[in-house]
């Protein structure tokens, strides 16, 4: 588990999150920055935050933990 403002390089971030509950800032190694929500055995969700400032050399992806996921549950029916 990836702790809060730790960040950590990998090839394939997908591979990384999957297994994840939070929120994740995710640069790729163009460095396009895409905030990355993902909540285990359900999927994830992912927006671009910015585009690549300039050319990068990296041929890693780096993910650094935003908050971890805190899901609250309401009935779908609540009793009247």
């Amino acid at each position: 588990m990836l702790e809060t403002s730790k960040s950590m390089k990998v090839k394939n971030p997908a591979a990384v999150l999957s297994n994840e509950d939070g929120t994740f800032e995710v640069t790729s190694p163009t460095g396009d920055v895409f905030c990355v929500t993902c909540q285990k055995g359900v999927g994830m969700t992912f927006s671009r935050l910015e585009d690549a400032p300039r050319a990068r050399a990296s041929a890693s992806w780096q993910i650094r933990r935003q908050a971890n996921s805190k899901i609250v549950a309401f009935p779908r029916n609540p009793a009247a």
